[in-house]
């Protein structure tokens, strides 16, 4: 009780003050939430396509199916990495190049090795991949990585 006392004392003497207080409270809250975004975007996190990161979640199917649509588009796949052994239809961009393969198919990434896998060892680790779909002048389509990240060993 001596609380609701206190508070209307305050409110009572210093009307001004609480206008002050909830504006000083409102910003605090405005700043967290901005804070958080901010976090979600450095830390790596993304959101689909409409959202404020611009990322897409995608099946390297799809990318094959449709070039046009994703030429430039950035682009997220959970895929398996397969190293330098990868087999797949479109060859290599540069000579370090890696594959990765999801359950609908395999492209090459290049830009980006993944830090702590080795090629032929590592090959079966979990991954996400965060990165660009290009184009070569030959016509080869191939994903400039941006961001990987280990997800788990084989």
């Amino acid at each position: 009780m001596q609380h609701n006392v206190l508070k209307d004392s305050i409110s009572m003497k210093e009307p001004g003050k609480n206008i002050i207080l909830n504006s000083i409270f409102r910003l605090y809250i405005i700043a967290g939430v901005l804070c958080l975004s901010c976090s979600n975007v450095i830390s790596g996190a993304y959101e689909k396509k409409g959202g404020s990161c611009s990322y897409q979640e995608v099946k390297i199917e799809s990318i094959w199916q449709h070039p046009k649509t994703f030429r430039s588009q950035k682009i997220v796949v959970h895929g398996t990495y397969l190293g330098w052994k990868g087999k797949v239809d479109h060859p290599q961009i540069t000579r370090s190049d890696w594959a990765i393969q999801d359950d609908t198919g395999t492209i090459y990434v290049t830009g980006r090795p993944v830090k702590g896998l080795d090629p032929y060892r590592d090959i079966g680790c979990r991954l996400k991949l965060l990165g660009t779909v290009r184009v070569n002048p030959k016509g080869v389509l191939y994903i400039l990585a941006e961001r990987v990240i280990v997800n788990g060993i084989k």
